[in-house]
Parts: structure tokens; C-alpha cells; sequence
């Protein structure tokens, strides 16, 4: 007798065992394989015609946007909803399948409600997101499509470049602002995308602009931001480059990008220029080498017979007028002279201005007067070029000081030397 009961417990054992196992294979394979959970006649599951039928849609979906849902598919989702109704493959199937309502509100309101039971539906977000779009609403459009970004991996590269692609649309810095404010993984893919549309390059500045405020507080240099500022003076935003730097270093205590004194910025060269062109930005030529060291502050330049170009240059901003030009140079031997000068050239694209002659720093202190013409060009190129003859020996020195400030009343600084015995190393533009 007790033998019998040990039987009947081990097999009901092994019948409970085979019906937990099987029903566990089949409930996880509703969603990994769901043509195989449906394949297999078991009561639990409810949940696998209607993942069958998504999937399977939205396989034909990716390849043609105007593919339509079938009957057999139509008719899964009605399966399922009849047993799941909080199925949201199946709920979106009907939805596609014209079966919920004709009017526009109806369906945006049922989107919206089957939304908030799963967030890695990629079909409703999508939808919502196109919906949200058609009625100019750039905010929710972005966050609907980050939504689907953020579960389903092989969207994000197309969101991320919608995203880049979408500057110029109105509402686009308060919608894309917050996204990227997230520091998202693809953060960087974003700045490569958008740097290079160039006539969104504002909302693009705007963008990083907000987020080095409150809640973000991104206030991080990396070359994302390198790149921005370089391609808003490529593109002749100066104005607004000049803007975002300035926010940049202040956010980042950076020391003498600005002076009161003079209106070259980090003009003692007291650190690392981290946002050119607005800072300095140093030449890494075999012929000529810059570099700045801020535990000892200064412009170390080395240059080699023959070289000639600029080591350092930056974007200034200045009004016709005159002007003070003040530098201080050390140096272990004196270098030759109009070895090394400081230029002024127009920076504005297809702006005719006046030549300014350069400025030969042969002395290892002094001060010169520069006159910016009257004319449009507002924005310079300064820069510090270095000249070796070829028959010259090459130089090291190290410019600890170079500002320009506009010129008091009644200034009386000596004139640009230019020599007129010999044709000067360096020629104004």
C-alpha cells in the first residue's frame, strides 16, 4: 500500500514538473518564438498569435512603409484580444488595422492609453510620434521617437540622425535639448550628425548652450564641442561661437579667456586653449611647434630653417579704429629680425577689407599701434606668424604676453615698423 502511494506521489510529481516546464517554454517563446509557442496546442497560451502577427508586420513594415496588416494577422490580434485584452502587440495590430475608429481624436487618445501599458512597442511610439509631428509639435515628436530609441536598438542610429537632420524645424532646441540633456550613449554620434548641418548650426550652439545650465549642467569641453566651435567659424557664426565659448569658460573657471585689459583672449597664455578658434588655436607643423604650459605661463615656440606660417592664431572681433598692440617675448639667443610678427587678416567670408600691414616683433618688449580700416569686415584672424630665412638658423622663444587694447585719446605709440631696406619675411594679406 505504502509502495502504491509512493508511486502515485512520484508520477503526479513528474506530470506537475512536465506541465510547469512545458508551460514555462512555451510562456518565455510567446515573445522569443512565437510561432512555436503557437505551434504547440496549450492552453496557456494566449499571448503568441498576436506577437506572431506583429512581428511579422513589422518585419514587412521596415522593408515598405505603405505595407497594410493581412487578414490572417487582423485575425490573430482579434484571437488574442479576446483572451489578452491588455495585449499590446495585439492592441497596436488593431489599431493599424483600422479596427478601432475612424476620427483622428479616437485613435490618438487609444495610442496614447495602449502607451502607458508598454514602452517597447516600437509601432506605437512611431505612430505617436508621427502624429505629434504632423501637428507641429517638435517637443513630443522627439521624446516619443527617444521613447523608441532607447528600446529598440536598431532605430537608433536612424532616430539619432533624424534627430541631427531635424535642427532647422521650429520647436526643435526645446524638444531636442532635454534628449540629449540625458547624456544618452549616442551623444556623440548626435554632435558628428549635426555639425555638419550647417544651416542649423545656431540651434545647434543654442542646444549645447542650454544644457550647460540647470537641469543638466553639461559643462564638460570634449572635442563634441571642438568640433561645434570649429565648424561656427568655419560656416562665419562667429557671434554665436564666440557666445558658446564664453558660456563654456565661464562654466569652466578657465583663467584670462577673458580680460578687461585686452581684447585677446588667454593673451598671457595662462592655459590650456581648450575652444579654438575663439581661443588659441597652435600650430603642430614639422616646421613649426606650439605649445602652452600653464604652470609656466607662455607661447613656446620652435621653429626650423626655412619655416614659415602661423604658430598661433584666434578670432577677435574688432571695430575700425586704433589700436594698442602690446607683447612680451624671452628667448635664450635674439632672433633674426622680422622673424616673427603678428598679422590681422579679414575672417568674414566674401568680405573685401583693407590690408593692415603686420607688426614685427624684433624687440623682446614693446608696444605698436594697429588702425583697422573702415570697411564691413567686424571679424580677424590674429595671428603670430614666424618666418625663417633659409639661410637662417632655427628659433626658440617663448611669448609670455601679447594683447591688444583700443587705443586711448590722444595715443601717440610708434607706427608698424616696416623696413625698407630688405623685402619683409612676412608680407601683409
Amino acid at each position: 500500500m505504502r509502495i502504491a502511494l509512493r508511486t502515485v506521489v512520484l508520477l503526479l510529481s513528474l506530470l506537475l514538473g512536465a506541465f510547469v516546464g512545458v508551460s514555462t517554454f512555451l510562456i518565455g517563446n510567446q515573445v522569443k518564438a512565437p510561432p512555436l509557442a503557437t505551434a504547440i496546442t496549450w492552453p496557456i497560451v494566449t499571448l503568441a498569435p498576436a506577437n506572431d502577427a506583429y512581428n511579422g508586420y513589422s518585419a514587412r513594415l521596415a522593408r515598405n512603409s505603405a505595407a497594410r496588416v493581412t487578414i490572417a494577422e487582423r485575425k490573430n490580434a482579434l484571437t488574442t484580444y479576446l483572451s489578452e485584452p491588455l495585449s499590446v502587440p495585439g492592441l497596436a495590430l488593431l489599431e493599424t488595422s483600422r479596427l478601432v475608429a475612424s476620427d483622428p481624436a479616437t485613435n490618438f487618445a487609444y495610442l496614447r492609453t495602449v502607451s502607458e501599458l508598454s514602452r517597447r512597442t516600437t509601432y506605437v511610439n512611431r505612430r505617436l510620434a508621427e502624429i505629434y509631428g504632423r501637428q507641429g509639435d517638435a517637443v513630443h515628436m522627439f521624446r516619443w521617437l527617444s521613447r523608441t530609441a532607447r528600446t529598440n536598438r536598431d532605430f537608433e542610429r536612424a532616430y539619432v540622425a533624424s534627430l541631427a537632420g531635424s535642427l532647422s524645424l521650429r520647436g526643435a532646441v526645446e524638444g531636442i535639448t532635454p534628449l540629449v540633456g540625458e547624456d544618452p550613449l549616442w551623444r556623440k554620434e548626435f554632435w558628428r550628425l549635426a555639425v555638419r548641418n550647417t544651416p542649423a548650426l545656431d540651434r545647434a550652439a543654442a542646444i549645447r548652450k542650454n544644457l550647460i545650465r540647470a537641469p543638466w549642467r553639461q559643462t564638460r569641453i570634449d572635442e563634441e564641442e571642438q568640433w561645434l566651435l570649429a565648424a561656427l567659424a568655419a560656416a562665419g557664426h562667429f557671434d554665436t561661437g564666440l557666445d558658446l565659448a564664453s558660456a563654456l569658460a565661464s562654466a569652466n573657471d578657465i583663467r584670462g579667456f577673458s580680460s578687461l585689459d585686452s581684447l585677446v583672449r588667454n593673451d598671457r597664455f595662462r592655459a590650456q586653449p581648450r575652444l579654438a578658434p575663439f581661443d588659441w588655436r597652435l600650430s603642430s607643423s614639422s616646421d613649426i611647434v606650439a605649445a602652452i604650459y600653464p604652470k609656466e605661463p607662455g607661447l613656446s615656440v620652435g621653429a626650423i630653417t626655412g619655416s614659415s606660417g602661423s604658430a598661433a592664431e584666434q578670432l577677435i572681433k574688432l571695430m575700425p579704429g586704433a589700436y594698442s598692440l602690446a607683447w612680451s617675448i624671452s628667448a635664450f639667443e635674439k632672433w633674426g629680425a622680422h622673424q616673427v610678427a603678428v598679422r590681422l587678416r579679414c575672417a568674414e567670408p566674401g568680405v573685401a577689407a583693407a590690408p593692415i600691414d603686420p607688426v614685427f616683433l624684433d624687440d623682446k618688449a614693446g608696444n605698436a599701434r594697429v588702425t583697422v580700416p573702415a570697411g564691413d569686415c567686424v571679424w580677424y584672424w590674429l595671428s603670430v606668424d614666424i618666418a625663417v630665412p633659409d639661410d637662417g638658423s632655427g628659433m626658440d622663444i617663448v611669448v609670455n604676453r601679447l594683447s591688444l587694447a583700443a587705443a586711448a585719446p590722444g595715443y601717440e605709440a610708434p607706427a608698424v615698423p616696416v623696413s625698407t631696406a630688405a623685402k619683409p619675411a612676412i608680407l601683409a594679406p
